[in-house]
This record gives structure tokens, C-alpha cells and sequence, in this order.
């Protein structure tokens, strides 16, 4: 922002009151980009003061109306106010000891304004990636990403990283686009690497942004031995990469792909919904995107709903144009009824809003916010559609729109949502909604289950549950417990929710709760031998006798069991009989010969749907005594039905590559190579998994 600032200032000779002016945007926190920007921060600062200082006295004050006389004493006395000085004498005497740094080199500057709190991101890949256009043939180069993604912050810490190589390098950052040219003139021959960041911020069209790459591509015809870095937006690139004929296309451009489809597949930085749908994280969050959006919320729990209402906020409500631009997403969501009758509506339907604000919507398909896809029919003629750049876009508008409806997250928004939509969308709207009970702790969500919905869809619903409650204390302490006393929420997800990282911590006392109140055999058996699992990991022999005793006693034949729960039960008596006692039982091997016979098959009942999981729970308990009886004949029954495996990917596949390694070294057989990737396998397994792992080199 600083080089913007020092251009909007030019006109004011003055050092004081320019320091002031900075002020005031630093306490202002929003961007002056427009005149209409002025009139907002004379409202606010009219507001704040008590005092009324005018629009136009404003737009005098940041060189949209030009003048030569200088602001009065009254001007720059409210303007001391608002950043909270008495008057402007005040704030000059406290200047004088404290001189803020003046910085005249322009890259020093980008890099200040984007290293985020001089925090040094580490983007070795993409750094590598401009090294090798910097050694190349080529002259060109686009950073594509959308706006939030990092894409200063990147460049920013590249020029930090190529400081030793003393490039001699020029960046023109946020500068406006209609003058362009003024800026390029102090590009000469000795120019060796020229950066062009955020043109789009200043542009007031698409005229304007065409003009600019017009002058830069004709920057090349003065200076061959120039670099040129663009950083560009994904729709802005696909609406200027016409100018750059095929010939240049190959001879200048390097690292782009000229014949994208669409904006998202041009792009060649991570996007915003990538880093969204990884926003439990940790890592992610601390990417600048998130630093920029998060920068000032206290909230407690982060999670989907939190961080679009974050983006939107930033980029739509506390920006230039926020009316006209909600008047742009209004439109969408109004001729597709709220989504119900498709999601896009023709151009027609809009244009009357893109002619009347066209900065607006400049910004809003920069950012993808909104996007336009072009279809040609069979002579040629193409009709060109309206949509949200992104469903998650699209499904935070809708449920913005239906909680004030409603009356915020209620059971009758729930039953409306699931009556009147359907697949992706309905599961989208049902995932936003329950992180936004989440959020503010809605009692109510507990209700969720006791809706009739698809078993895909109660299975990705728990997950998103089970997700956010397991990171955060204050959600497992109040809403967890109101799952257990409810029927539907025992029976779609605390018992779906086998949560065997977290038994020996809240799950495990949840657990106990559970114990509480269940009465059937199936439930009592489940939850002890749960419970005696987390025991025999940890070594814990009085609560391995304790839970052993309930689930032994406990018949699993006077009522349909589902096999998983019969699983885990003899699981359980293996265990306790190899710890106690050294070996199986006659009793135990019989009834487990009985039940293989069998060929327990599983359906969807209370408990989720598990490959062979009366198998898979014998062969984790021949794991872990490392005494086999059962394991050959499993593992041939599995093999038969192999079409049947899960993805290679999830857990129990790779924990069947494990069972089988094991006993492969049992008997003398070589080795078989693992192979897996950790960071596929589900968070919540990936300790049992490293365990077993570690079991394995260490006994076997």
C-alpha cells in the first residue's frame, strides 16, 4: 500500500501532514482507492469526531480534486482527533521524537507492506520456478491466483530471497492504471527485472487493465534483456491473454497456460477454496490469505462458516462499492430462487447492473466472486451465463439469506433446507449451517439427526461435526453431552463417531456418559470394548479387568448385533485372554471359527458400514499378540473379495498392508514394502496408524 500512498500524497509538500494523512488510513484500516472512498471515511471520521469535515474536503486531502492551497487548521485538527491526538500541534510534538522511517527504494517498500508483520513465508517451490525464468529465454511470466491467495506475499519474500544477486529491480505496485504509462517511463535499459502487482485494484474497467498490458507487452519492443513479472487475477488474465499472439505466446511467455478453459484451471497458485477446505489445519492457517482474513477476529472457533463470512466481509462489505456489489450477488441469488432453480441465470438478466456499476463488477469477477461462462451453439452464436465463481460462494449466500429468514440455525430451517434442495447443494447448505450452529454454540444442532436425510449424507454431516468438536473444549463441553441424551444422536453419531485417537481424553468420558444410559447389548458391548481397547494400549490392567468382565458376560446371540460390534467384542476376549493367560481359549476360538463361517455381512444399520469389520477386528487383535490362528484364513477370504476394498488411501486398507507384513515375518516369509502416504490417511487414524507401524518394527 505504501507506494499507492506516496502517489496519492504528491501533491502535499508538507512531510507533517502527509505522516498524518498515513495515520488516519492506518486507523481508517479500509482503502482509498475511489472518491467515493472519501466520502465513507469523511462520514466515519464526522462520526468519531463529532465534528463534520466534508467529502469533498477529503478527495482535496488524497489528490482526487486537485488544489494548491493547503488544508485549514480545523481540517487537520479533526483529522488529529480521529486518530486520537488533541490537535494537530499535539501530534506534530509527538512526532518529532518518534520519525517514522522513510523508505525511497520501491522494492524495499513492496516488500514492507507484504511480508505480513515482516513474517518471512517459506515458497521454495515457486521460487524455484521464477529462478528458472529468470535463467530462461523468455521475457514474460504471470503469477495467476485470486485475490487473498498470497500472491504479494509471495513476491514480496522472493525479492527478499534474491537480495545477493542485486537485480536491479523495480516494482509498481496498486499504481492507477489509467497512468500507467507515466510509471513505466523510469523503466530504461538498465532495468533488469520489473514486477507489476495488483493492477486491477485501481482499474475502473477492462478498457483501462487493457490498455496497461498493451504498454508493458510494448515494453519489450525498447528493452530485449527485461523480466517482467505480472501478477494478475485468474478472469482478468482469460479476458486480456487475446492480445498475446501465438508467436509471442511461445517465444516470451514463460510458466502460463495460454489455453485454460476457464479462470480457475489458469491459475497456478493455490485458490481460496483450497485453502478453505483445509482451514482445520493448522499450517493453513497461518498462510497469509489467513493471516489477512483472520487479522481481526477473537473468535474462538474457526471453521468454514467463520472464514467466508471473513472473506466476504473483506472484500465485498468493507471495501468500495459494498452496495452495489451485494446488489450484483442479490441479483444471482434472486433469479435462481436462492439456488433452488439452477445456479446461473443469463447475462441479459444482469446487464443492467454491469453497465450502471461497472467497478463493481470488475472487482467482483477479479476475484471470482461472480463469474461469466461463454456457450457457442452449433452456427456459432454464443450466450454468455452468470454464476458465483465457487458453490461454497454461492451456498454462503443462500444460508446468509435463509438465517435471517428463519431466524437464525432451528429445525425449521434445517427441514426447509433439506425440502427444497438437493445432492451437492443440500449437503453444502447442511455442512455451512451446522458450522455456523457451531459457531455460536447453537444447543439445537443436537436436533440435526432426528431430520430424515441420506445415509451419505449422515455420514458426511458426523465427520463435519466430529471435526470441529474434537478441537475445541468449549464445544465438547456443552454440546457433546446433549448428543449422548439424544436417542438419534447416540445413534448417528456418537456411535458412527468411533473416535479411538481421543478414548483415553473426551471421547473416552463421553464413552462413560454413554454407558449411563444405554441398556441394549449391542450398545454395551460397543462401548466397553471400546473403552478396554484404550485400557490395553495404555497398559491400564485394572480397567482392562473392568470393561473385559462387562463385555464377556454380555451375549452378543439373543439379538440382531451388528457384526463390527460382534468384531470387537471377540477382539476383546483375545486380548484379554493373550495379556492374562498367554494364549486363546478353546471357548474363543470355537465361536470365532463359527461366526467366520458364517460370512458376517454388514448393512446400513445404527453403526457405519465397515469392510469385513468382524474380520478386520480379529486380525487387529492377532496384531497386537502377535499369535496367529485366524490371520491365514482371513486374509484368503479377503483377497477373494478384493473388488470390495476400500480406497488405498483409507486406513484399514493400509492396516490390512500391515496385517499381512506381520504375519508374512511371522512365518519367515521376505519382506513386503509399505507403501502409504501419512498425510492421505484421516487425521483421526493417523496415530493408531503410526502406532501399529512402530508395533510392527519393534515386535515383528
Amino acid at each position: 500500500m505504501l507506494l499507492h500512498l506516496h502517489s496519492m500524497f504528491s501533491h502535499i509538500s508538507d512531510s507533517k501532514i502527509k505522516t498524518l494523512l498515513q495515520k488516519v488510513l492506518d486507523v481508517y484500516n479500509y482503502k482509498i482507492v475511489h472518491s467515493k472512498d472519501c466520502d465513507n471515511l469523511a462520514a466515519e471520521i464526522s462520526i468519531k469526531c463529532g465534528e463534520n469535515i466534508s467529502g469533498s474536503t477529503v478527495k482535496r486531502l488524497f489528490g482526487f480534486i486537485k488544489t494548491t492551497s493547503s488544508p485549514s487548521k480545523y481540517t487537520l485538527n479533526i483529522l488529529a482527533k480521529y486518530i486520537d491526538s488533541v490537535d494537530f500541534t499535539t501530534f506534530i510534538t509527538h512526532q518529532t521524537n518518534n520519525t517514522p522511517k522513510t523508505v525511497d527504494n520501491s522494492v524495499e517498500e513492496y516488500i514492507d507492506s507484504n511480508l505480513f508483520n515482516n513474517k518471512l513465508y517459506s515458497y521454495q517451490n515457486g521460487w524455484d520456478k521464477l529462478d528458472a525464468f529468470l535463467k530462461s529465454k523468455f521475457n514474460f511470466t504471470a503469477i495467476i491466483g485470486e485475490g487473498g491467495t498470497g500472491k504479494s506475499a509471495f513476491l514480496a519474500s522472493y525479492l527478499v530471497c534474491i537480495k545477493d544477486k542485486n537485480l536491479n529491480s523495480k516494482v509498481l505496485y496498486r499504481i492507477p492504471a489509467k497512468n500507467i504509462k507515466n510509471y513505466l517511463t523510469d523503466i530504461d535499459e538498465y532495468t533488469q527485472l520489473l514486477i507489476i502487482d495488483d493492477l486491477e485494484e485501481t482499474a475502473y474497467n477492462f478498457t483501462e487493465l487493457r490498455n496497461s498490458l498493451i504498454l508493458i507487452l510494448q515494453l519489450q519492443v525498447r528493452f530485449k534483456n527485461l523480466k517482467i513479472i505480472l501478477s494478475i487475477r485468474p478472469y482478468t488474465w482469460i479476458k486480456l491473454i487475446e492480445l498475446v499472439n501465438v508467436e509471442q505466446q511461445k517465444r516470451r511467455w514463460f510458466g502460463v497456460n495460454f489455453n485454460a478453459p476457464d479462470p480457475i484451471a489458469a491459475c497456478n497458485v493455490n485458490t481460496f477454496i483450497e485453502s478453505i477446505e483445509q482451514a482445520s489445519s493448522t499450517e493453513i492457517l497461518q498462510t497469509p490469505l489467513f493471516n489477512s482474513l483472520l487479522n481481526n477476529i477473537d473468535d474462538e472457533i474457526i471453521n468454514d462458516w467463520v472464514l467466508l463470512r471473513a472473506f466476504f466481509t473483506k472484500n465485498i462489505i468493507n471495501t468500495a462499492y459494498h452496495y452495489e456489489k451485494q446488489s450484483f450477488l442479490n441479483r444471482l441469488l434472486e433469479q435462481t430462487n436462492y439456488g433452488i432453480n439452477g445456479t446461473r441465470i443469463k447475462r441479459q438478466l444482469i446487464q443492467d447492473l454491469i453497465i450502471k456499476y461497472k467497478k463493481p463488477h470488475l472487482d467482483l469477477v477479479s476475484f471470482n466472486i461472480i463469474t461469466e461462462h461463454k456457450e457457442t451453439n452449433k452456427y456459432g452464436a454464443f450466450t454468455s451465463y452468470y454464476s458465483f465463481g465457487k458453490s461454497m460462494y454461492f451456498d454462503y449466500q443462500i444460508l446468509t439469506k435463509l438465517l435471517t429468514e428463519f431466524n437464525g440455525f432451528n429445525l425449521r430451517l434445517i427441514e426447509y433446507i433439506t425440502s427444497n434442495y438437493e445432492y451437492e447443494r443440500r449437503l453444502g447448505l447442511l455442512k455451512l449451517a451446522v458450522s455456523h450452529a457451531l459457531h455460536y454454540v447453537e444447543l439445537n444442532v443436537v436436533e440435526l439427526f432426528n431430520i430424515k436425510l441420506e445415509e451419505y449424507e449422515r455420514q458426511a454431516l458426523m465427520v463435519h461435526l466430529a471435526q470441529q468438536i474434537r478441537g475445541n473444549k468449549k464445544l465438547q463441553q456443552t454440546l457433546l453431552p446433549l448428543f449422548v441424551q439424544s436417542p438419534n444422536g447416540r445413534k448417528y453419531f456418537i456411535e458412527r463417531w468411533i473416535d479411538e485417537e481421543n478414548l483415553k481424553g473426551f471421547y473416552g468420558q463421553i464413552l462413560q456418559k454413554y454407558l449411563t444410559i444405554v441398556t441394549d447389548n449391542q450398545s454395551i458391548i460397543f462401548g466397553n470394548a471400546l473403552l478396554y481397547y484404550s485400557a490395553y494400549l495404555n497398559n491400564d490392567c485394572k480397567n482392562c479387568i473392568k470393561y473385559h468382565s462387562t463385555i464377556d458376560k454380555t451375549d452378543e446371540t439373543k439379538t440382531a448385533i451388528h457384526p463390527f460390534v460382534i468384531g470387537r467384542k471377540y477382539m476383546t476376549l483375545l486380548l484379554e485372554e493373550y495379556r492374562t493367560k498367554n494364549s486363546y481359549s478353546t471357548s474363543t476360538q470355537t465361536k470365532i471359527e463359527a461366526y467366520l463361517s458364517l460370512g458376517l455381512e454388514e448393512n446400513e444399520t445404527d453403526l457405519p458400514v465397515h469392510f469385513s469389520g468382524f474380520e478386520h477386528n480379529i486380525l487387529h487383535a492377532e496384531f497386537l499378540t502377535n499369535h496367529y490362528c485366524f490371520t491365514p484364513q482371513i486374509l484368503k477370504k479377503i483377497e477373494a473379495v478384493k473388488s470390495f476394498n476400500l480406497h488405498k488411501s483409507d486406513v484399514d486398507e493400509i492396516l490390512m498392508q500391515l496385517f499381512t507384513e506381520a504375519y508374512s515375518r511371522k512365518i519367515g516369509n521376505p519382506e513386503i514394502k509399505i507403501k502409504f502416504n501419512l498425510n492421505q490417511v484421516h487425521s483421526w487414524s493417523r496415530a493408531t496408524l503410526i502406532n501399529y507401524v512402530e508395533r510392527l518394527n519393534r515386535v515383528h
